[in-house]
């Protein structure tokens, strides 16, 4: 299965469906109960739902052919609002030892399918492969990463610097994210990036 196949499997099963509800019947029959304020349940809902695929948090793509992710959108007055979308967990560690192409970011953001919704319904469903120059930008972030993560004593350090405006060519850059009780760092795709792919490259439900 190829990344359009995938794109055309998720609007052929979700396409006006009410996800929230369509989740809550497809965790019912499996005996199972769904926190509706999980912000993550749409997420493991389509990857199960449409691709059989339990969801972990493996740091490998969660489709051989693509990262997938979900996206509530937002309204402003006139247009959507676009915010960055988170990719993959960094440590000070796994940056310091290896290089771009050697980090899972690099697979996971060579190929991504985005599925927007909003008011639990599908709006659209957007694909991003980055060009070789895209990439090649990417890797000079990447490096300026690597550089100042390694000037930093220790993990804790590493999560508390300030990584403001270091990222300038590419796709993606560094934010800071809880997980559980524990924040840390990941790399995200860009606000604008987001929206280049929403307004160039998804499929309408």
């Amino acid at each position: 299965m190829n990344i359009k196949k995938a794109q055309q499997i998720i609007l052929k099963k979700l396409r006006g469906k009410d996800l929230l509800k369509t989740a809550e019947a497809f965790y019912k029959k499996q005996g199972k109960k769904i926190n509706p304020l999980d912000t993550g349940v749409i997420g493991k809902f389509v990857e199960e739902y449409c691709f059989g695929k339990s969801h972990d948090n493996k740091q490998s793509r969660d489709l051989p052919c693509a990262e997938l992710k979900t996206k509530t959108l937002k309204r402003g007055k006139n247009d959507w609002c676009f915010e960055g979308q988170a990719i993959t967990k960094m440590t000070k560690s796994q940056i310091e030892s290896s290089n771009y192409k050697d980090h899972p970011v690099f697979d996971k953001c060579s190929d991504i399918i985005i599925v927007f919704h909003y008011n639990n319904k599908l709006i659209r469903v957007g694909i991003i492969q980055p060009t070789i120059e895209d990439h090649k930008r990417a890797s000079k972030d990447y490096e300026a990463i690597r550089e100042k993560a390694k000037k930093s004593s220790s993990q804790e350090q590493f999560i508390l610097s300030s990584y403001k405006g270091i990222c300038e060519h590419g796709f993606f850059n560094v934010a800071t994210k809880k997980f559980g009780s524990q924040k840390g760092r990941t790399f995200n795709l860009t606000s604008s990036y987001i929206k280049k792919c929403f307004q160039e490259n998804a499929v309408c439900a």
